[in-house]
């Protein structure tokens, strides 16, 4: 089983728990490693960022050492494409996403809530789905290649809420072409179930369809939960590993002694 999870939130941006509580949750669930990752810091939007940067790196750090004979812990950071890139030094691993479209008024978050969202649908593309998803798509591609993390994060955000045709061709062929792009700037891809977990999807990030590509494109898939609540550290996991052998895939990555390594399924 995958008992490895690099996405993880804490108190120190939007989770529920401390970083010693989700530590102490994955040594109970018998973990090989784990990775706190909690947001960047955006300054147009302090809703769920991290603001406390130093603290939150010597307190990773801390409890890794506090815990080192019993879990691998990881200071990683959930890294917004607008965002300024942070000392890679300071971190472990880095995983890009991209929460925010810019429009001539700002930047509008496509994740926080579904009245957000549908309000940056309407006002800025007429409820075209094909603009939308070109505009989000089009940054995830731009601000991959500028920031080249380590971990391409929830691929798919802009189907969140259930407003893309995703069984359409047209948003296919738009959504592939960008992974292919991002998986040949940054081979490891997130499967993450967070929405899952929260009962706002079935599926996770990015949609099993997208599985096969993934694969033809040479990506490399890591298990994520995105978990904003330490009882969700290892949720669907067994489905999830499923999903990986259903579509080829014999290994997935975790963070062991300090590198990326694959892992048997």
């Amino acid at each position: 089983m995958l008992l490895s999870n690099l996405h993880t939130h804490t108190t120190f941006s939007d989770g529920k728990n401390t970083v010693e509580e989700n530590i102490l949750t994955a040594i109970d669930k018998g973990f090989v490693s784990l990775g706190i990752s909690d947001h960047s810091y955006t300054d147009f939007d302090l809703t769920y960022c991290m603001t406390r940067e130093a603290e939150y790196l010597a307190e990773v750090k801390a409890m890794a050492e506090k815990y080192r004979d019993r879990l691998e812990v990881y200071r990683g950071i959930e890294l917004d494409g607008y965002s300024e890139m942070p000392e890679r030094e300071a971190y472990d691993y880095i995983i890009g996403s991209c929460h925010y479209i810019r429009t001539p008024d700002g930047y509008f978050s496509i994740d926080h809530c579904r009245e957000g969202h549908m309000e940056l649908f309407e006002r800025y593309f007429d409820l075209d789905p094909y603009s939308f998803a070109r505009a989000y798509f089009d940054t995830y591609v731009e601000r991959t290649l500028a920031h080249r993390p380590d971990i391409l994060g929830h691929f798919d955000l802009v189907a969140k809420f259930g407003m893309m045709p995703e069984t359409d061709e047209k948003y296919l062929s738009l959504a592939r072409e960008a992974l292919e792009v991002c998986l040949k700037a940054v081979p490891i891809i997130e499967i993450n179930v967070g929405t899952m977990a929260r009962g706002i999807r079935s599926c996770p990030y990015p949609a099993p369809y997208f599985m096969k590509d993934i694969k033809a494109f040479g990506g490399r898939v890591t298990f994520s939960t995105d978990c904003h609540q330490r009882d969700n550290l290892d949720y669907a996991v067994k489905e999830i590993e499923e999903l990986f052998r259903e579509n080829g895939f014999k290994s997935a990555v975790i963070l062991k002694n300090g590198k990326f390594e694959e892992t048997e399924i």
